[in-house]
Order: structure tokens, then C-alpha cells, then sequence
């Protein structure tokens, strides 16, 4: 009778410790209520309007692909239901030409990645992608993932593109790049050291966000009309994550993405500040609901020029 109770004890403890795991690992955590993140939206437009040249005049996107996740990948605590994600570029134009931010991904990449269930990727699209890499004023990345940068490896010409394209010395050196980029194109480039804000172009600011990767960072755009833009690639995959203070589980975080999770919630608490800001519109990556709306009120354009 004592060896069954030893047994039933041991089944209980497992079963605890089980759903413990599981909560730390899937369950919900609060976003810390102060952050030591800044963004200095006053400085970044001082920035933004130095040296020559006109500002943007606006902002599109493409998309490239969409593809889902389990909903609870992207909102911890929540059912494994697919959620359907998108994958593009944006294009800030100018005048004279445009700057692009992130490059999407060949059909390869897709395939291979993304291609089951109810993906789709769209050639077209991706072939108007490729033409606005190589004749961007500038290339600009939110990070170092592969669905960010492989467009980068399906350049014709590498030496020509190259010295346009702006990686912070953490995406160059990152294993991600080194794997995926040729070898001929991060030779070429001589990397920005990432550490503060930088200016790429008039309007066009790269602001260091380390966390969702080393490399990531926040690109802030300022266009001639004074709207303000904060491209925060995937500090969160949906725009309710931010509002809603609802990251990522830590299965994801900590074990497939290997992110700094204290270093994100930081950014979360931040962004979440700014949502109301007049003026400002925070955009993240792959979140098909909130690109919809912004075509709709005239903040994103839809497609490239």
C-alpha cells in the first residue's frame, strides 16, 4: 500500500512539474511596467532633417508571401488555430528615387519554409521586389532573419547592388547573413557600427533595437508632410501584441528564436507608449490586419512604384 502511495505521489509531482513547465514555457507573462528602452522622437526628427536633400514622400508595401503560424507561436497562451502572417518590403519614396526596408525572400526559400498548408507566395510580386533592390538609393534591414534578407541572394548583379545595402555590424557578422548573403556581397560592404541612431537618407533613421535578434533595429521615417513612421520588423508579428502587451511564449523566445526576451518586453513597454502619438504610426512586418488598415486611411501605399 506505502509503494502504490510513493507511486500516486510521484504521478502528482510529475504532473505539477509538467504544468509548470508548460506555463513557463506557453503561458503569459507581464510586460515590465517601466522600460529602460528610449526612443527620442525628438532627436530621431533632428536627425532625420540634417544635411541635404528633400524629405520622402511617402511610404508603400508589397506583399511578397503569406504563410501562418499556431496562433499561440504568436500570442502566448492562446490556441494552436492557424494565423495568417504576411511577408513583403516597404518602399519610402522620394523624388529622386526610394529607400527599401527588409528584402522578402525568393521561391525557394518559401518552399522550403513555408510552402504547406495555406501558404502562398507570390513570383510576381517578388520579381517587382528584385527590380527595387537594385535600384534603391539604399537597402535597410529590421533584422537578420532568412524571410528578411534572402531577397538579398537573389541579386543578379552583387557588385553593383552592394554598396547600397546597409547592414549594422551585428546583421553582417551574423550567422544568418554569413549562410544565406554571397560572400562577394558582405565582402563588398563595409557595415555601420549600430550602436546609435544612424541616418541613411533624408527621412530615413536606423534606430538600434537589439533583441528579436543582435542586429535588430527600428527604422524611423519622418516624410514632407510630417507623418512619422517606426518600422519595428518583428519586435512583435501583430499589431495587438503591442497593444495588448501579449508577447511571444517562451518556447519560441527562448528556444527556437533564442531572443533577448528582457530586452523585447523593454521595447514592448516602449512602443506601447507611443500607439496614441498623433502623427505616429508604429508598423509591424507580417500583421495583414493592420496593413489593410493603413492602405485604407492613405498612411501605406499598396504595392511598389
Amino acid at each position: 500500500m506505502q509503494a502504490v502511495r510513493k507511486v500516486a505521489m510521484g504521478i502528482v509531482v510529475l504532473v505539477i512539474a509538467g504544468v509548470a513547465v508548460g506555463t513557463h514555457l506557453l503561458g503569459r507573462e507581464p510586460v515590465p511596467a517601466q522600460s529602460a528602452y528610449v526612443i527620442d522622437r525628438e532627436a530621431l526628427r533632428e536627425l532625420a532633417r540634417s544635411g541635404e536633400g528633400a524629405l520622402p514622400l511617402r511610404v508603400d508595401h508589397q506583399v511578397v508571401a503569406m504563410a501562418s503560424l499556431p496562433r499561440g507561436a504568436v500570442f502566448a497562451g492562446e490556441s494552436m488555430d492557424p494565423h495568417r502572417m504576411i511577408h513583403g518590403v516597404h518602399q519610402v519614396v522620394f523624388p529622386d528615387g526610394h529607400v527599401l526596408i527588409d528584402a522578402a525572400f525568393g521561391r525557394a526559400y518559401f518552399d522550403s519554409v513555408m510552402g504547406g498548408g495555406d501558404g502562398h507566395y507570390d513570383a510576381a510580386a517578388f520579381e517587382r521586389v528584385r527590380a527595387a533592390l537594385s535600384t534603391a538609393r539604399a537597402v535597410v534591414l529590421t533584422h537578420e532573419h532568412a524571410d528578411h534578407i534572402d531577397g538579398l541572394a537573389q541579386l543578379d548583379d552583387v557588385a553593383g547592388v552592394a554598396p547600397r545595402i546597409v547592414l549594422n555590424a551585428a546583421q553582417h557578422a551574423s550567422e544568418e547573413a554569413r549562410e544565406r548573403l554571397p560572400a562577394a556581397l558582405l565582402d563588398a560592404l563595409e557595415p555601420v557600427p549600430g550602436r546609435a541612431p544612424h541616418r541613411v537618407a533624408p527621412g530615413v533613421v536606423l534606430v538600434p533595437a537589439a533583441g528579436h535578434t543582435p542586429g535588430s533595429q527600428i527604422v524611423y521615417v519622418l516624410t514632407e508632410s510630417g507623418h512619422e513612421y517606426l518600422f519595428v520588423g518583428d519586435v512583435a508579428w501583430h499589431m495587438d501584441a503591442l497593444r495588448d502587451l501579449h508577447y511571444r511564449p517562451r518556447l519560441v523566445t527562448d528556444w527556437v528564436l533564442d531572443e533577448d526576451r528582457a530586452a523585447v518586453l523593454d521595447q514592448f513597454r516602449t512602443l506601447h507608449g507611443l500607439l496614441d502619438v498623433e502623427g505616429l504610426s508604429i508598423v509591424v512586418s507580417h500583421d495583414a490586419e493592420q496593413r489593410r488598415e493603413l492602405v485604407l486611411a492613405g498612411v501605406l501605399g499598396d504595392g511598389l512604384e
